[in-house]
């Protein structure tokens, strides 16, 4: 779901200065630079391992936050069509269950075709909600709810979340078996419950906790990992996504210790020894697996 996610020498992921820690403004992470241009208001369309094209809610939802971004500065009105464009199409393809199931697998993590994503669950929720406040309609509010409802839902239960005691323990962008743990998924989805419910929900709170407990096994000692089924490290994109999304999300949920990852994590990512035992430790992986 690498849509968006661009190698850069920076590692530009900036924080949205007008992001307010809810569904009332800007996203909190700005995705215009990595979504320049409208160009138009055709539906995005993501290219599969395979070849094919499909529509992936991941893609659709943040080129949706980032039109959203600039109708927010006042950029009308190409920006208008193209946010409310994408945002309907998530409103007209969810399907009964609140959901945006992938048509294509995910080898990597031994999914078959229909599952659903957390990460995609929370980004949806997230345009709908904004296209509610835009439109003032509660019908777009009411879809972004369902998905969270769904994103909420046991992986037993054909869900992404993963519980402990009846306690939200890890919201699942791939709900594999065994679990995969994938980093930014879970931030994504967290932010898109935050703006559905509140920061004192007590669901948001133990998916924040259940995440805060686990960032430590991320830190590789000179990097960030992708996932803690492999323990694979970032790519330079994501290292630096994981930076700016420790950093937001531990300034919405009051977390310390998230923002003391995402600062340590800057630090790593300025260092060219971290950088290059990174890229080998990817490239090991990739052989040894096949990916």
């Amino acid at each position: 779901m690498a849509s968006g996610l661009r190698h850069s020498i920076r590692g530009a992921y900036p924080i949205d200065p007008l992001a307010d820690g809810g569904a009332s403004g800007p996203y909190p992470i700005d995705w215009r630079p990595h979504y320049p241009f409208a160009g138009g208001h055709e539906v995005r369309r993501t290219r599969s391992y395979d070849g094919s094209e499909f529509h992936n809610p991941v893609t659709i939802g943040l080129y949706a936050l980032a039109r959203h971004a600039n109708l927010c500065r006042g950029v009308q009105p190409t920006e208008e069509r193209a946010f409310l464009a994408h945002a309907d199409h998530l409103a007209e393809t969810q399907d009964s269950r609140g959901g945006w199931a992938y048509p294509i697998p995910s080898p990597r993590y031994g999914l078959g075709p229909g599952w659903y994503s957390g990460m995609a669950q929370g980004i949806a929720a997230s345009v709908l909600f904004r296209a509610g406040r835009y439109r003032g309609s509660a019908e777009y509010t009411s879809l972004g709810l369902l998905a969270l409802d769904l994103m909420l839902e046991d992986t037993d239960r054909g869900g992404c979340t993963i519980y402990d005691r009846s306690m939200v323990r890890f919201i699942e962008e791939y709900p594999s078996t065994p679990p995969s743990l994938v980093l930014n998924g879970a931030v994504f989805a967290i932010i898109g419950l935050v703006e559905g419910h509140s920061v004192d929900d007590d669901r948001v709170q133990q998916a924040a906790e259940g995440l805060g407990s686990l960032v430590p096994r991320y830190d590789l000692g000179y990097w960030s990992a992708y996932d803690l089924r492999y323990s694979t490290p970032a790519s330079y994109a994501y290292h630096m996504l994981h930076v700016s999304l420790l950093r937001v999300l531990g300034g919405i949920v009051d977390a310390p210790n998230l923002t003391a990852f995402a600062d340590r994590w800057a630090l790593q990512a300025a260092q060219p020894a971290g950088r290059l035992r990174a890229l080998l430790g990817r490239s090991g992986q990739a052989l040894r697996r096949g990916w």
